[in-house]
């Protein structure tokens, strides 16, 4: 049987292929979709415990908004720090390779933080691994390693929040401003 949600959109895009509604567009709508729901049953969707990674993604929209907020201030800064390396003469580079421990092992956040540390000009992930979850960073301006590990644990903690699944979230912890993220549950 067609979930409800999918029933409405389907429905709906009957009626924008027809070009107005009408009751007997609506009606028509209603029963082509039943049909199909009836001679191409959908299985199911699937349990957490059987569902591949991808599948067990939560899209979480207010948590999006916000990962994508500190993500572009991120990029705006760093592209003003590096527009600034290469404008002024001599060089503050002081290049430097931090290991960044991980709290989440869900491949699908890893390799999200692992990309955006990568879109982030003046950083490169050059390893990342699963168990234990790891990524070694290298950063163009290195000033503290702490402060490169904090940027990171911020980045996974709100990728998590975004994307993850109840238990990632939970395993996340409630402390995260003590483990240097800078956020409250």
């Amino acid at each position: 049987m067609i979930r409800p949600i999918r029933f409405v959109f389907l429905v709906a895009v009957w009626l924008l292929l027809w070009g107005h509604v009408s009751a007997a567009n609506v009606l028509s709508g209603i029963l082509v979709v039943a049909a199909i729901g009836i001679l191409f049953p959908t299985s199911p969707p699937p349990t957490d415990a059987e569902a591949a990674p991808w599948q067990r993604v939560r899209v979480r929209p207010v948590a999006n908004l916000r990962l994508f907020a500190v993500v572009g201030w991120q990029l705006v800064l760093s592209n003003l720090v590096l527009a600034r390396e290469i404008i002024t003469p001599g060089s503050q580079i002081r290049t430097g390779v931090v290991a960044c421990r991980l709290r989440n092992d869900s491949e699908w956040v890893i390799a999200l933080v692992s990309n955006i540390v990568s879109l982030t000009p003046g950083t490169m992930p050059v390893h990342v691994q699963r168990d234990p979850p790891l990524i070694h960073v290298h950063v163009l301006h290195l000033t503290s390693p702490l402060t490169v590990r904090r940027d990171v644990a911020r980045i996974e903690a709100l990728a998590t929040l975004a994307y993850g699944t109840p238990q990632e979230i939970v395993r996340l912890g409630t402390d995260l401003e003590h483990h240097g993220a800078g956020l409250a549950l």
